[in-house]
């Protein structure tokens, strides 16, 4: 067969979307994770799971946390697990599975599940992708300092079934889900990991269904010793990505008493290249989103924002979960 009837797989990008489902064994930090935002009964409602593996006191150790949401009722209940890698926290190594005690996460590109019991609270939700895939950056791979951060996205996929908040059930339909898959190479091995808690602080946010259920934005502000890196990849409907610089301001900050970190009320971000112009406000009232380990510098803020503003003249009025790792408003 001559070479020029091979199959042409297009631009080669950094990650597999399909073969990277699964444990990286290179990886020197391994995440899967998913975040929603609903609402069912009247309320705004919204949730977080998160499972990585990761170095940890000279030992690869699985970090699961989750955040229950409950905006109208001011409900934030933060958990996490710090486990050694065994048979009751862990990850499969030959398809994406993920277990611990609270329950298991599983799937493929067609379809995902998640099943959790926190006490009184619960998930058992199943999720469709719906083709789209965002690779962050446009190929999947962004390097912050000396650390190569490999990420990409299902932003829109469906989601239906159980939510359980402090014995109270809902029922989810038509709701979506974004679940994100992300894991960390370091470039060198001499150098310490300039991308990670400690060593920087971020902002992240994931706009779903930016037209008519279809495309989506990442979005970053990045806090590396000596950078800042302000940025989003947008998905557009016809599966083109864009890469533009983010102009982010934060007003009406609060510091922390339990963990000194500095955290916005208000989020202002205006990407002109692609006109997108919002504002975001907390819809958390209190410091109960603000989650704080023993190590301070793991701690961060999660809640649910309201975001209003217009993209392409398009109105945007909705919640959307924003995620902050560190002192993201702190001094140099």
């Amino acid at each position: 067969m001559r070479k020029n009837l091979m199959v042409n797989h297009g631009f080669p990008m950094s990650v597999n979307a399909l073969d990277d489902l699964k444990a990286v064994p290179e990886a020197l930090i391994d995440s899967w994770y998913l975040k929603t935002e609903f609402e069912a009964d009247g309320k705004q409602l919204g949730f977080t799971w998160h499972h990585m593996v990761q170095p940890y006191d000279n030992e690869i150790k699985v970090s699961v946390e989750s955040l229950f949401m409950d905006a109208t009722d001011d409900i934030w209940l933060n958990n996490k697990i710090l486990s050694s890698v065994n048979e009751e926290n862990g990850i499969a190594t030959d398809h994406m599975y993920c277990f611990s005690s609270w329950g298991d996460f599983s799937g493929d590109m067609n379809h995902m599940s998640l099943d959790l019991k926190i006490g009184e609270n619960e998930i058992h939700m199943n999720f469709i992708p719906n083709g789209e895939i965002l690779y962050n950056g446009g190929t999947g791979l962004i390097n912050f300092g000396n650390t190569g951060s490999y990420q990409y996205s299902f932003p829109n996929m469906k989601m239906e079934g159980t939510f359980i908040l402090q014995g109270h059930e809902y029922k989810v339909n038509n709701a979506y889900a974004w679940f994100d898959r992300q894991y960390g190479i370091a470039q060198t091995h001499t150098e310490e990991n300039s991308f990670g808690p400690g060593n920087s602080s971020w902002l992240w946010i994931g706009l779903s269904s930016l037209q008519n259920g279809r495309g989506a934005v990442s979005l970053w502000d990045v806090y590396l010793p000596t950078q800042r890196h302000a940025f989003a990849t947008f998905l557009l409907q016809d599966g083109v990505m864009k890469n533009a610089s983010a102009d982010i301001t934060y007003d009406d900050i609060w510091k922390s008493e339990r963990s000194g970190h500095s955290y916005p009320n208000i989020i202002n971000i205006r990407i002109p290249a692609e006109d997108f112009d919002v504002k975001l406000t907390s819809l958390a009232t209190g410091p109960d989103a603000e989650f704080v380990h023993e190590v301070k510098l793991l701690s961060g803020c999660q809640c649910l924002y309201h975001i209003s503003g217009t993209y392409k003249g398009k109105k945007i009025d909705s919640a959307v979960d924003v995620e902050m790792i560190g002192d993201v408003c702190g001094e140099i």
